[in-house]
This record gives structure tokens, sequence and C-alpha cells, in this order.
């Protein structure tokens, strides 16, 4: 399904062969599995793109699914509801990504559209949203170098009972597609997480204030992994039962891990019937390279 006019174009994407999907994915060094990629199997995506369409920008174009993956409507076949709800949500083209390319090919930018949906499962009514995802980066030739995202808020609500909310997200990272091991890092910071749970013994759970990096480095035929966060406080409380934590700290480091075993062990669990057996040499391959996991700092002021 192909349509084009003199500055515009509209396609749509069949992810029906998956074994060709991932052999790209796996050139490209992307990390996505065999099995991950059948979970696409089945899912169309439409393309609008415009050319041309602002002073600065070379190109643009609206990207959202006309059809889910196969399983999805293997798990409702029976159940017209949400064969419709879902039919309903393709046509008003409630999951769309917009997407800006400048003229110079050096950087885009673009936004997830605000998501206000409600839902029925059963007897109990739900609400799903996000407001205020946006996204840009820069490019160099085919790649995309550095990301930067941010979501104002998600929410989701099951009945009267269950509600979890995230606020404030914003996450940077450097080669986030390029390189499958090496040479990647990233930094996040979330202002507030919010759950409760009415059901079980009136739960309830704040995080504030998040944030944390991450970093490969490449050595050659290993790599070292550094993780960091910080949480300024969780507050705990279930019943009469309460519990505040405040400033929990943790630096993590794993060294000297083997790519080429990563790789090896990836493959085998690809594969259904991978066996235990025949992951053992892979992970003593692993553990031969001098392996070392560092947890250099956990702590907290007080509870």
């Amino acid at each position: 399904e192909r349509e084009i006019k003199e500055k515009s174009e509209h396609f749509v994407i069949d992810f029906n062969d998956t074994k060709s999907i991932t052999k790209y994915i796996k050139k490209s060094s992307h990390s996505l599995s065999q099995a991950e990629v059948e979970l696409l199997k089945g899912l169309k995506v439409a393309v609008d793109i415009e050319y041309t369409p602002t002073v600065k920008d070379a190109i643009s174009f609206d990207i959202y699914p006309v059809k889910l993956p196969s399983f999805l409507y293997e798990e409702i076949k029976d159940d017209n509801k949400s064969i419709e709800a879902i039919d309903k949500m393709l046509k008003e083209k409630l999951i769309l990504v917009h997407v800006n390319i400048n003229k110079l090919l050096s950087g885009f930018d673009g936004y997830l559209k605000d998501i206000d949906t409600k839902f029925n499962n059963g007897d109990i009514d739900g609400a799903f949203a996000t407001k205020g995802f946006t996204f840009n980066g820069d490019i160099q030739g085919e790649d995309i170098k550095n990301l930067q995202q941010g979501i104002q808020k998600i929410s989701f609500k099951a009945g009267e009972e269950i509600e979890l909310a995230l606020s404030n997200i914003k996450l940077f990272v450097k080669n986030p597609i390029v390189t499958k091991y090496g040479n990647n890092s990233s930094n996040y910071t979330i202002e507030s997480l919010n759950l409760k749970d009415k059901n079980s013994n009136n739960f309830s759970l704040i995080v504030n204030s998040i944030s944390g990096s991450s970093e490969d480095i490449k050595k050659g035929e290993l790599i070292d992994g550094i993780a960091k966060f910080t949480i300024a406080s969780i507050d705990y409380s279930a019943d009469n039962e309460k519990i505040l934590v405040k400033n929990t700290n943790g630096d993590i480091k794993i060294e000297n891990v083997n790519i080429d075993a990563m790789e090896e062990l990836e493959d085998i669990l690809d594969n259904d019937n991978a066996s235990f057996e025949q992951m053992m040499p892979i992970i003593k391959k692993i553990t031969k390279s001098d392996l070392l996991f560092n947890l250099s700092n956990l702590s907290l002021d007080s509870i």
C-alpha cells in the first residue's frame, strides 16, 4: 500500500517477515532477539511523510499502527468489546509519533501524541494517560549519536483500587542505537512515582527525586558496566505500618564481561529449546575473563 504525491507520501510497513527483520537488527547491532521480533508478527505501521514542511525541516513524518501484532488479537478473539475498542483506537490514531528532521540532516525532534483513554475490563473501569512526551537528538551519518526524552506525566488507574503515576521523567542517552555493547551512557531523573493499591492492605508507595546514570566501557573483547542511583525519599505504608527512607545511594560496577560469550548466550536464548547444558560452557567462558562485581556504595541517611 503506497500513495505518492508531489510533497507527501503514504505507505504501510508490514512486520510479517520477522526473520528478515531479525537479520537486519543483528546486522545493525541493535539488541532485539528473534523471540522479541516474533512478537511483532502481524503488526502493520503506517507512515505519512511530508517534504519541506517548514523553513528549518527537510522532512516530517507521522508513524502510527493500523493493525496490532497477531498475538494480541489471539488473546481477545472471543472478546468483541475489546476488539471494538482496539479498532476504535487504531481509527482515531490514538498511538502516533511525529518526527521532524532538519535540513542539515544533523538533528531531529518530535513527540508522542498525548493519550487520554478509558477502558473497561470486565467489571473494572480503568484509564491510561500520557502527557508531554517529547524527544530530540543529534544525527551523524546514519547513526543517532545523542537522544533526549522528556515525559511530563504517565498515569494508570484500575477502578477505585489501583493507581499509578509518574511525573517529569527525563532521559539522556549517548549512542542509543549504534552499538550493542560498549561506549554507551545514559542519565535519567524522575520527579516522583506514586503507587496505591487499596486491595492490598491499603498499600501506598511514594518515591521522590529518583536520578541515576549508567555507562558501558568497551575494552577490546571485554566490557565494563557502571551504574549509579540516588533516591531522595521512599515513603511506604500499608495498614498500620509506615516506613520512610531518606537519601538512598548506590554505586555498582561489573568488570570484564566477555562480549563474544554474551553474544553466544543471546543466540542460545533466542532458541525456545535452549537447555542449561548448552549454556554452561558459555557461562564458564564469561566467568573465566576475571569477571568482577563491585557494590562500592549502598547507603541511606535514615529510616
